[in-house]
């Protein structure tokens, strides 16, 4: 049995920022993930993994972050 391992990036999305002389304007956010654009990247991956005749097993989110036992971020 074949095993393999594919990450897709989730791309950032966009935020409301309310400022005083400007109103409500919308900014690139970290914070936040472009939702569509994401979930069409995933799917492409799984059908492309398909293509290739292998079968999804499981889709397993990481986060990013860090902490003092991981500092480059990821989850783990």
């Amino acid at each position: 049995m074949k095993y393999k391992t594919v990450f897709v990036h989730a791309p950032l999305g966009v935020s409301e920022k309310n400022t005083f002389l400007k109103g409500n304007i919308s900014v690139d956010s970290p914070y936040w993930v472009d939702g569509v654009a994401f979930a069409s990247q995933t799917e492409a991956a799984c059908n492309q993994l398909d293509d290739e005749g292998f079968e999804v097993v499981t889709i397993t989110e990481v986060t990013r972050g860090s902490s003092e036992s991981n500092p480059y971020g990821g989850s783990g």
